[in-house]
């Protein structure tokens, strides 16, 4: 009889998570305490925060439809915004490269290059990146000496700055993707996920200056989602400038921490901690909590909504293509 052996790294990540959210459960039961009144949220102001962090996901949607078109890939804009939207739920899901590898196998099914799609994956992670970390230091660059002051800071910012590095080369100069292909473990992780081998000739190849273009996209769009932030901030809070100008870099912040912290799924936790820590230079604690908190609720909400209108959109597409009727003359041709 053959024994099973306990596969812990794949209890890992989910037991982190747990972990994690724990903990920000027990900051929250410290600082409930501080919460002396429910707030009282403002509908219209939260209406428009709603529709903001939907156009947030759509316009990373559009994005990576961009990226596929400067990688040559003639793509429709709804076959782009299909798979980018049917892989989102997959960052939820337990193990590595989930996510990518998610998005090569319906690439592969709508008859796109799963070359192609592999460097977009990693074009679009550059540009997320690159846009989070200029849109934080230019909009908090005062906060560096703070994050240099403890080890885990200094640990976050070197691993930063090696990101910056290697997505700043990536964006510069995207023929450096090419060298990925003579990787023994990238040719083999992509021909084990999509089935295929990739090709030794004809590899696609963004221009530099649509890249920088990319990367102005992207950091624009940061920009916007700490906009996004803020307007969610004002459905119950009074907003000063010194408020708005805290929330912009604060949401592009939390997200590169969730990041960091790949071991937490959607950086469950970690986004919410950063968020709080970030606040409390501007808001109170209890405030600064019910803030993350509830981004975290308005992400998830939009981000399930979003995905089924989209399921179902494209789902009453295919049928309407299907129920079309072929003309008698095509049919006695056949």
């Amino acid at each position: 009889m053959s024994r099973t052996g306990f596969n812990w790294k794949r209890w890992l990540k989910p037991a982190f998570a747990i972990v994690a959210f724990a903990f920000l459960m027990a900051a929250v039961a410290r600082t409930v305490r501080d919460i002396r009144t429910v707030p009282t949220f403002a509908p219209g102001w939260l209406l428009l925060a709603a529709l903001l962090y939907a156009t947030h996901y759509a316009v990373q949607a559009v994005g990576w439809h961009l990226i596929l078109r400067g990688l040559g890939q003639p793509v429709r804009l709804s076959d782009s915004v299909r798979i980018w939207y049917g892989t989102l739920v997959a960052r939820w899901i337990p193990g590595p490269l989930v996510y990518s590898a998610a998005r090569l196998v319906m690439a592969r099914e709508a008859g796109l290059s799963v070359t192609a799609v592999a460097f977009g994956v990693i074009l679009e992670l550059s540009y997320i990146l690159l846009g989070a970390m200029v849109t934080t230091v230019v909009f908090a660059s005062g906060l560096i000496p703070t994050l240099m002051a403890s080890p885990t800071g200094k640990s976050l910012t070197v691993t930063g700055l090696i990101a910056l590095a290697v997505g700043g080369v990536t964006a510069l100069r995207p023929a450096t993707l090419l060298g990925f292909c003579r990787i023994p473990l990238f040719r083999k992780a992509v021909r084990k996920i999509a089935g295929e081998d990739l090709p030794d000739h004809g590899l696609p190849v963004m221009s530099t200056p649509y890249s920088l273009c990319l990367l102005a996209y992207y950091t624009v769009f940061w920009i916007l989602s700490g906009v996004m932030f803020g307007v969610l901030a004002r459905s119950f809070l009074p907003m000063t400038p010194e408020r708005w100008a805290v929330c912009i870099p604060t949401f592009g912040a939390s997200w590169l921490a969730g990041f960091l912290a790949f071991l937490t799924p959607a950086g469950i936790g970690i986004r919410e901690g950063v968020m709080w820590l970030m606040l409390g230079r501007v808001l109170s604690k209890s405030d600064g909590l019910i803030l993350a908190v509830l981004s975290r609720l308005m992400m998830m909400t939009v981000e399930l909504l979003s995905v089924l209108v989209v399921r179902a959109t494209m789902h009453r597409g295919v049928q309407a293509t299907r129920s079309v009727p072929v003309p008698l003359a095509v049919r006695s041709m056949e």
